[in-house]
C-alpha cells in the first residue's frame, strides 16, 4: 500500500512513457534512475513479468549498472528462477565481494530454495552492514517462521517495527505469530508503546487498530484507525484498514466509502480493487463487482482472487459459460482453494454439465471435508436430477464427517420424506432437532405440501413437548 516514490505524479507519467514505448514498439532512452522506478512500481504492484522487461530493457542501455543487475536478481528470485537470479549474483558477487546486498539477496534465494539455517548465517553475518534494518530483520523474522520458530520470528519482526512502523510485511507476520502462539493480547502494550511515545504519531494508532481488528475488538479498531486519520487525513493504508473493520461488520456501504477514499489517494491497486469488488458482490451489485474485479486483473494478470470473484459474479448473473473460463484461470493459479472449486462446480452444473460438477465436487471435498455446504451442494446436484438415494448417500457421508452440523441432518430429513421412508426421516429429525431446534424451519422452506409441513410440525411439537 505504500510507495516509496517521493512523487507519484513522477513516478506515473515514467510509467506512461513506458508503456506507451512497449505498445507502440518504439525505443525510448531513460535516465537509470527513472528505469530503477519503473521496475521498483511494477515489483510493488506484483507485475514481474513487466518488471523483468523493464530490467531487461535497462541492461541493454545501462550494462554495468549493479543496480539494475541487483533488481533484476530481485525480480528473477521472485518468479522463482532461481538459477538465473544466482548467476546474476555471482556476477555481481566477483565485482562486489563484500556487497551486503548480495548477501541479502542469497539469503532470500536460500529460503525459496529450503535451506533456511544457510539463509540464517547469510543474514547474521550483514547485520552489522545492512542498511535497511526493517528488511534484514524481517527477513530474519521470516526466516525463523519458516523453521517454525515463532518466538524468535516475534522478536525479529518487532526489531524490524521498531525501525519501520509500516513495515506491512512485518506487521502482518507479526500478527500471524502472534495469533498462532496466541499472543495477539499480550502485543497491545508493544503497540501502544509508540503511542505512549508520540501521541500524534498516525502510524501508532493505524498499528494499534490493526491488532485490534484482528482480536475482533471492532469498535476500538475503527476509533484508533479514526484516529490515524484524523491526524493524516491522506493515509491510504488507515482508510483501507477501515474498509477491512467495516467488512469484518459486514458494513459493507461504509467499507466501500472507506476503500474508494483510499483509492483515490494512492495509485491504482489490485487489492484494494479487489476488496471493492468483495463489497459490491456481498450488496449483490454484481456489475459494479465485476467492473473492479476486471480492474483488479488489469493490474494484476496472475490475481487468483480477482478471477474467482470475476467468476462467481458472472455465474450470479447468468453468464455460467464466461463463469467457468475465469474460474478455471483462478484455478490453474491455486487449485488449492476449495472456494474456486465449489464455485466452478456450481457453475459446471448451471450449464448443464453435470459430470464436471461432480468431479470439482469431488475435489471440494478432499481439500475440505469440515465445510457443510460442499457436501449439501454436492448432494442437491443429485437430488435435482431424481437421483434420491444417491443425493442422500453424499448427506450420510458429510453427517459422518461432521456430525455436529444440523443443516444436513435436516436435509437428510427432507430427502427420506421425499423417498417416503418417514421412519428413518425421523430419526434424523430427532438428532438435528437436538442439535440445532431454530434450524427446524428450513423444513418448512423445502416442503410447500400443506400435509407433509402438518406432519413435521406434529413431530416438532411432540419433540417440544415431551
Amino acid at each position: 500500500m505504500t510507495s516509496s516514490f517521493k512523487d507519484s505524479g513522477e513516478r506515473k507519467e515514467y510509467v506512461e512513457r513506458f508503456e506507451q514505448m512497449l505498445n507502440e514498439n518504439q525505443y525510448y532512452f531513460f535516465d537509470l534512475s527513472i528505469y530503477e522506478d519503473i521496475i521498483e512500481h511494477y515489483m510493488e504492484t506484483g507485475n514481474f513479468n513487466k518488471a523483468l522487461t523493464a530490467c531487461n530493457m535497462a541492461t541493454e542501455q545501462y550494462s554495468y549498472s549493479v543496480e539494475v543487475k541487483m533488481l533484476k536478481a530481485q525480480v528473477l528470485l521472485s518468479l522463482n528462477n532461481y538459477e538465473e537470479s544466482s548467476i546474476i549474483l555471482d556476477e555481481v558477487e566477483r565485482f562486489q565481494p563484500t556487497n551486503p546486498e548480495v548477501q541479502f539477496l542469497r539469503a532470500g534465494l536460500l529460503n525459496n530454495q529450503g535451506f533456511h539455517d544457510e539463509a540464517l548465517e547469510r543474514l547474521f553475518s550483514i547485520e552489522h552492514t545492512f542498511t535497511e534494518k526493517d528488511d534484514l530483520y524481517f527477513q530474519i523474522g521470516y526466516t525463523f517462521e519458516f523453521l517454525g520458530m515463532y518466538e524468535k520470528a516475534i522478536k525479529y519482526f518487532k526489531k524490524s517495527i521498531n525501525h519501520n512502523q509500516m513495515h506491512e510485511d512485518a506487521l502482518s507476520e507479526l500478527a500471524f505469530c502472534l495469533e498462532i502462539t496466541e499472543q495477539l493480547e499480550s502485543a497491545i502494550p508493544f503497540y501502544t508503546s509508540f503511542i505512549d511515545k508520540d501521541p500524534f504519531s498516525a502510524n501508532a494508532w493505524y498499528n494499534l487498530g490493526l491488532i485490534y481488528n484482528k482480536l475482533r475488538r471492532f469498535e476500538e479498531s475503527i476509533n484508533a484507525q479514526e484516529y490515524a486519520i484524523a491526524l493524516q487525513d491522506n493515509f491510504p493504508n488507515a482508510h483501507f484498514a477501515l474498509g477491512n473493520v467495516y467488512v469484518n461488520q459486514e458494513e459493507y456501504s461504509k467499507a466501500i466509502a472507506a476503500f474508494m477514499y483510499a483509492s483515490d489517494l494512492e495509485e491504482p491497486n489490485p487489492d484494494t480493487f479487489l476488496s471493492l469488488g468483495v463489497c459490491y458482490e456481498k450488496l449483490k451489485q454484481y456489475d459494479k463487482a465485476i467492473s473492479f474485479f476486471n480492474k483488479a486483473i488489469k493490474l494484476d494478470p496472475e490475481f487468483d482472487d480477482a478471477f474467482y470473484g470475476l467468476g462467481f459474479c458472472l455465474n450470479m448473473v447468468e453468464k455460467s459459460y464466461e463463469a467457468i473460463m475465469f474460474l478455471k484461470k483462478a484455478i490453474a493459479l491455486n487449485d488449492s482453494n476449495p472456494d474456486y472449486w465449489i464455485a466452478l462446480a456450481d457453475a459446471e452444473y448451471a450449464v448443464g454439465n453435470v459430470f464436471s460438477s461432480v468431479e470439482a465436487y469431488e475435489k471440494c471435498i478432499a481439500l475440505a471435508p469440515g465445510n457443510y455446504k460442499i457436501w449439501l451442494n454436492y448432494s442437491l446436484v443429485y437430488f435435482d436430477e431424481e437421483e434420491y438415494e444417491k443425493a442422500l448417500d453424499i448427506l450420510k457421508e458429510g453427517i459422518e464427517e461432521i456430525p455436529e452440523n444440523a443443516i444436513l441432518q435436516y436435509y437428510a430429513v427432507a430427502y427420506l420424506i421425499k423417498q417416503g421412508l418417514y421412519q428413518q426421516a425421523f430419526k434424523y429429525l430427532e438428532n438435528a432437532l437436538i442439535l440445532d431446534f431454530e434450524k427446524h424451519t428450513l423444513l418448512f422452506e423445502f416442503f410447500k405440501d400443506l400435509e407433509i409441513q402438518k406432519l413435521i410440525y406434529k413431530v416438532v411439537k411432540h419433540y417440544r413437548t415431551a
